[in-house]
């Protein structure tokens, strides 16, 4: 009778669970982090309208930055999204996620500051 208590047999029964806080906090601020990725793209995207573009990947025919540039960092961003949306029940990525969010809304946001001190084109 000792061995039936531990009998392959029987499932493993999960009463209740309990989320660590931690895992709470975790998830906002990962959560907060694709926002501010998503938000500094936008403003790079913006103050780069209609400037000449440095990027020739992102230049329009006519040297500027406009919907061609517009719809390759839509892309871009969204190539970065959809993967941690895929792997969000992985607990274990969402601190290298956050970091990298939080690193390329940097890059963003510093290009967003360089932008402004850009001259416009002229027609």
């Amino acid at each position: 009778m000792a061995g039936a208590s531990s009998s392959p047999v029987l499932p493993k029964v999960e009463i209740a669970r309990i989320e660590d806080k931690s895992d709470t906090k975790g998830r906002r601020l990962w959560i907060a982090s694709i926002c501010m990725m998503v938000g500094a793209s936008a403003a790079d995207a913006a103050t780069s309208w209609g400037k000449y573009e440095g990027n020739s990947f992102l230049a329009s025919s006519d040297g500027r930055f406009g919907a061609k540039g517009l719809s390759i960092k839509a892309a871009i961003a969204g190539g970065g999204i959809v993967p941690q949306l895929l792997l969000r029940r992985h607990r274990n990525l969402w601190k290298p996620f956050t970091v990298a969010n939080f690193v390329e809304a940097g890059v963003f946001t510093g290009t967003s500051i360089h932008n402004i001190g850009v001259p416009a084109a002229r027609p």
